[in-house]
This record gives structure tokens, C-alpha cells and sequence, in this order.
């Protein structure tokens, strides 16, 4: 190549080199100084008569993370989900109101995989069992 076709390239492209590499510095910058805003904002609903129904984050419209959901009464918790691209992952649990466990249960891509366990409000296991696909899987304790 002639030196003519250089530097007509560096003035065709050489902008816009110049412009990506300055996006892609600023998008790195600003990922480290807001990793907050990166793992999607904080959502709260809110029941009817105004009190907490539940908490956690939205990433592009949908749920992710873990999600705490509350009674009526804004106050007591009732389940704890996990999400992961809008559907339940991992762990999801579910209380009485008096605080005691309700159920275990895992997910994977919101189907039943793995372990369940049904509780008594004294908190002695009612049913244990295992699912997979959400399909239970043998007997149930």
C-alpha cells in the first residue's frame, strides 16, 4: 500500500477507532464505579392497602437474584425465591406466619429439580421427597 491509501484509511476509520475505543474505556469505567445499576434495580410491589408484597431486582424486565415475598400485613415473610433470568434457581422457601419453615424446594430454570421437604408448623418433616424435571422421583417420606 502507498502512503496516500494510509492516510486516507486513518481518516476514514481512524474516528471511529478512536470513538470505540473511548465507548469501550467508558462503559468499563462506569460498570466499576455502578455495579449496582449493572445487576439490575431494587423492584418493591406493593399490595392494594399500600404495604410490602414483595422485594428484589428486575434485570431487563425480569426477576433476578433473590426475592423476598411478604403476608398481607407488609411485615411477615413468607417466601425467599432465588431467579436467574426470570425464572426460579436454586433454593425457594416458604414460611408460616409464625416464622417456621413451610417448604423446601430447589429449581432449575423454574422447574422442580432436587430435594423437597414439606414441613408441620412445629417444624417436624411432614413430606421429603425428589424431584427432577418436576416430576417426583421414588417414594415420598
Amino acid at each position: 500500500m502507498t502512503k496516500s491509501m494510509w492516510i486516507c484509511l486513518f481518516v476514514v476509520f481512524g474516528p471511529y477507532c478512536i470513538l470505540t475505543t473511548i465507548r469501550v474505556v467508558w462503559d468499563v469505567v462506569y460498570r466499576y464505579r455502578h455495579p449496582e445499576k449493572m445487576l439490575g434495580q431494587i423492584t418493591k410491589n406493593f399490595y392494594k392497602n399500600g404495604l410490602l408484597k414483595s422485594t428484589g431486582r428486575m434485570y431487563k424486565g425480569k426477576h433476578e437474584g433473590k426475592w423476598k415475598f411478604y403476608d398481607i400485613d407488609g411485615q411477615t415473610l413468607i417466601g425467599i425465591d432465588n431467579y436467574h433470568n426470570g425464572k426460579k434457581n436454586g433454593l425457594s422457601v416458604d414460611y408460616y406466619p409464625n416464622g417456621q419453615k413451610k417448604s423446601e424446594r430447589y429449581f432449575k430454570n423454574g422447574v422442580l429439580n432436587g430435594n423437597s421437604k414439606w414441613y408441620f408448623e412445629n417444624g417436624n418433616v411432614q413430606i421429603e421427597t425428589e424431584y427432577k424435571h418436576d416430576v417426583m422421583e421414588g417414594e415420598y417420606k
